[in-house]
């Protein structure tokens, strides 16, 4: 992946890296507030080039809120909001989008950088914000055809594909860090729990696109019942959840048990993994007891791309004792 050692070189690949995953992070909080405020659909074309700037005057406000109203956000669940509240939601998706333009613009600039260098690992980087772009359009289509929201499993993927990004960059990241010594035991275990996690991502994904944590908001019971027997869909996607949500809590304590034998740092690194667990199942919690407050949600969001970064991290680094 870096075909020389020159120390400068790596440096400044390096600080690249870590210049993309904070703006990774920055843009997944706000897509994850776009979609909390209903905004994803304001904005119904796509010009990838173009399209940097608002709009600017009255005519041109008044033409944009034209063309929302004929599509089934508007006619369905957004009929009779004011100009105010549509700039309101347009800003919000026009912020993601650009956003996402800057990501693009680093992620092209490493690619050509140190493309001259010939480290290819920079124009994967690239090649997956592209694609992420491509996916978050294909997403924003499935909204502006006949159902007034997007597809939960388009939304699954949009941010799959944003964690796959995070966990590329943390990967060779990682890779020039202190390896962590263990026994084979704990390969296994620390892989598995980085699997459970990415899972446990997806499902909340979907729990979010079909709204399914507004309903059943007690805990640990659904409404004084394990299961949502009376109304099933969708909220058998919130019990999955909730359900994963114990296993991946059991899976970590084993993991730390598991660390008998190894280094020192990575005993600490899988006690850390514990704590993260449990503060994103209290906020997973308070998320849907509290009918999911917009700053709770967008919270348990980012811990949990910590949370699967910290995991992947550290099995990256895992060396055979």
């Amino acid at each position: 992946m870096r075909p020389n050692t020159d120390p400068f070189t790596s440096k400044l690949f390096n600080s690249w890296l870590w210049l993309v995953i904070g703006l990774v992070f920055a843009t997944v909080l706000v897509g994850g507030l776009t979609r909390l405020y209903e905004a994803g659909l304001s904005m119904v074309d796509w010009r990838p080039i173009g399209g940097i700037l608002p709009p600017i005057t009255g005519t041109d406000w008044q033409r944009e809120f034209l063309r929302y109203q004929a599509y089934p956000q508007y006619q369905k669940v957004m009929q009779g909001i004011s100009l105010a509240q549509f700039k309101w939601l347009f800003f919000w998706e026009w912020f993601h989008r650009i956003m996402g333009r800057i990501v693009g613009l680093v992620a092209l600039l490493g690619a050509i950088v140190f493309g001259i260098r010939r480290w290819w690992s920079a124009s994967v980087v690239f090649f997956c914000v592209v694609m992420q772009g491509i996916v978050g359009w294909l997403m924003v289509q499935t909204g502006l055809v006949n159902m007034p929201s997007v597809s939960p499993y388009a939304l699954m993927i949009h941010l799959s594909l944003a964690t796959v990004l995070l966990l590329l960059c943390v990967g060779l990241l990682a890779r020039s860090w202190a390896p962590l010594f263990c026994l084979p035991r704990m390969r296994y275990a620390l892989w598995g729990l980085c699997g459970m996690i990415a899972v446990q991502i997806m499902l909340g994904a979907i729990v979010a696109g079909l709204d399914a944590g507004i309903g059943y908001n007690t805990f640990p019971l659904m409404n004084g019942q394990w299961l949502p027997i009376q109304e099933p869909h969708p909220y058998v996607m919130q019990w999955i959840h909730r359900f994963f949500g114990g296993l991946i809590a059991i899976a970590s304590i084993l993991v730390l048990t598991q660390a008998k034998g190894s280094s020192s740092a990575l005993k600490r690194i899988c006690l850390g993994i514990c704590v993260v667990v449990g503060i994103q199942i209290a906020l997973g919690i308070m998320t849907l007891v509290y009918l999911v407050p917009t700053h709770l949600a967008s919270l348990h969001q980012l811990v949990g791309l910590v949370l699967i970064a910290l995991v992947f991290s550290s099995a990256i680094r895992l060396k055979l004792v």
